[in-house]
């Protein structure tokens, strides 16, 4: 298996079960974190929101994802109001080295007289700290009973694997398939079932490679 320009190429089926099997279990990995209850002695809640502690975050990170790291990108300020800060995310995902890259933003806080800084130091780690919940959730799926439970959407991992597959398939699937998933078309609920036209769509398609040679 090689990659050329961003697609992959496959010199045998093997090589595509191998792929299929990986991102297999990378599903199942993540649909079992996405699935724990995250405790509620680790869940704070501020202005009417929940969020849940950093260090519980960065455990499961550790124990699902050894080897995880984080870097800042950049961080900015936005007028005196707030910062921004761009971060990424690496990590080993079932032998694949993957990378995510987040933005997140903290109010800068101020004390009563609406113009002295209480504490820039403190608001900069706070910006750095959203920025990395954000991406352990988004991409690991950790706390996500806490963080999407209204949105239905797939998740990054389960866009990329689907994707992957298309890929097999050929542009014009893969093509397809971004559509459908940026769309929301594609859901948690119709995921397995896309997954599998998808390896049906491979199968025939190596079926039909065999016998034209």
């Amino acid at each position: 298996m090689s990659e050329d320009n961003g697609q992959l190429t496959f010199y045998n089926e093997t090589d595509a079960n191998k792929l299929a099997n990986i991102f297999k279990q990378t599903q199942k990995q993540h649909t079992r974190i996405s699935e724990m209850k995250t405790p509620s002695g680790v869940i704070e809640e501020l202005m009417g929101f929940d969020y849940v502690k950093l260090g519980y975050m960065k455990g499961i990170a550790d124990k699902e994802f050894p080897g995880w790291s984080w870097i800042i990108i950049k961080y900015e300020a936005v007028g005196n109001q707030a910062f921004t800060v761009h971060g990424r995310l690496k990590w080993f995902d079932n032998g694949i080295i993957r990378t995510g890259d987040m933005v997140a933003g903290h109010r800068i806080q101020k004390l009563k007289d609406g113009v002295s800084y209480l504490n820039i130091g403190n608001d900069l780690k706070s910006a750095n700290t959203d920025c990395l919940k954000k991406a352990f959730n988004t991409y690991m799926n950790i706390a996500d009973d806490v963080y999407k439970k209204m949105f239905p959407m797939i998740s990054i991992a389960k866009g990329e694997e689907l994707l992957q597959l298309a890929k097999i398939v050929g542009q014009e699937q893969y093509d397809k398939i971004n559509s459908l998933i940026q769309e929301g078309i594609i859901s948690n609920e119709n995921f397995d079932s896309s997954v599998e036209k998808l390896q049906q769509l491979i199968k025939e398609k190596t079926e039909s490679e065999r016998s034209n040679d």
